[in-house]
């Protein structure tokens, strides 16, 4: 199934991104932001409306 394969690709390359420091600048950021109280809740739709 190609939805299957997509996401198996998706993961290998953010596996592969972690490992080779490629998401360090942004991890950082994410961080940074969250501990100067910028972080804010995600809003959940409601899954009838899907």
């Amino acid at each position: 199934m190609i939805v299957k394969d997509d996401a198996k690709l998706w993961d290998k390359q953010i596996e592969e991104d972690l490992e080779t420091g490629r998401l360090d600048a942004l991890l950082a950021e994410v961080d940074d932001e969250y501990e100067a109280g910028l972080a804010q809740p995600l809003e959940v739709p409601d899954p009838g409306v899907l």
